[in-house]
């Protein structure tokens, strides 16, 4: 092909979950199906809120906490409201959920999932969307929210892309210890 030949038709734009099933190793540096997928989409998901993008938060300044509910479920909690604007009405991330480009990973991770339930609050309001992949099924609904501001997202896997299940543990991070913390409970 030459450049002449070469035009818009070429290219094909993918959606987020497009792009994670057919390339899950950008995000994970796995395939799908790789024993070690299940860790690697946990320390992602755990990394990136314990290193958010720097215009979010500072790295280490959050407090993360994460449950392991099962083998192939689990959730991250954290002290940041993102999806969430000035207002504190929700923000509209891929597919119009609460999941946007500040929360990649975890959309990553969602698109790989049977269902994911975002929760996040702030200033007394707090919205809840279940997803299926990464497709809201419903609107952000509200509901009475903890106090302060956080996110908190549950993921259930999908037994179709996993082989083994979730590590017990989240492997370090390698960056110097900050304010935040990082809280780990197996629960299964």
């Amino acid at each position: 092909m030459t450049t002449s030949e070469y035009d818009e038709s070429c290219l094909t734009v993918l959606t987020m979950e497009e792009f994670v099933l057919r390339r899950p190793g950008m995000h994970f540096r796995v395939g799908l199906r790789d024993p070690r997928l299940t860790g690697e989409v946990l320390s992602a998901v755990v990394g990136h809120s314990l290193h958010p993008a720097t215009e979010v938060a500072e790295p280490h300044s959050l407090c993360v906490e994460v449950e392991i509910q099962a083998d192939l479920e689990f959730s991250i909690a954290d002290d940041r409201a993102d999806a969430l604007d000035a207002e504190s009405r929700p923000l509209q991330g891929y597919n119009d959920s609460l999941l946007g480009p500040n929360r990649n990973f975890a959309a990553a991770a969602a698109a790989l999932s049977t269902e994911t339930v975002v929760e996040v609050w702030r200033d007394g309001r707090g919205f809840r969307q279940t997803l299926r992949r990464l497709h809201p099924l419903t609107e952000p609904a509200e509901f009475t929210p903890p106090p302060a501001e956080g996110t908190r997202i549950r993921f259930r896997l999908d037994p179709a892309h996993f082989t083994t299940p979730l590590p017990a543990h989240v492997p370090a991070c390698g960056h110097d210890a900050g304010a935040g913390r990082l809280r780990v409970a197996d629960l299964r």
